[in-house]
């Protein structure tokens, strides 16, 4: 897609359409986030309520921390296969090589 395609949502029939080998449509496009971050940061450093220390290192992920069985159970319930491979860094090169999605 087009960046000027970017903050518009795409036509759902694109990808199927078959007149595209590869259709990418990017994620987050938008300013969507920018509203959290201000109100955040003015909470936290104009507002003088500073963010508590900690020794967990800060992530955008704050899910539950469930195990990976419990996880790959989850998507067996869909039909969904999972593997953990033994080198996750080169099985995650090999697969991009091979125009596979990763995650």
């Amino acid at each position: 897609m087009p960046p000027a395609s970017c903050g518009t949502v795409p036509s759902p029939v694109a990808p199927r359409g078959g007149s595209f080998e590869n259709v990418f449509i990017a994620p987050t496009c938008d300013d969507g986030g920018l509203a959290i971050g201000a109100s955040l940061h003015l909470y936290h450093n104009l507002l003088d309520h500073p963010i508590a220390a900690s020794d967990t290192p800060a992530t955008a992920y704050l899910g539950g921390a469930d195990g990976d069985e419990v996880l790959a159970a989850a998507l067996a319930l869909d039909g969904i296969a999972s593997e953990i491979p033994d080198d996750p860094a080169e099985a995650a090169v090999n697969d991009l090589l091979a125009d596979k999605i990763i995650g």
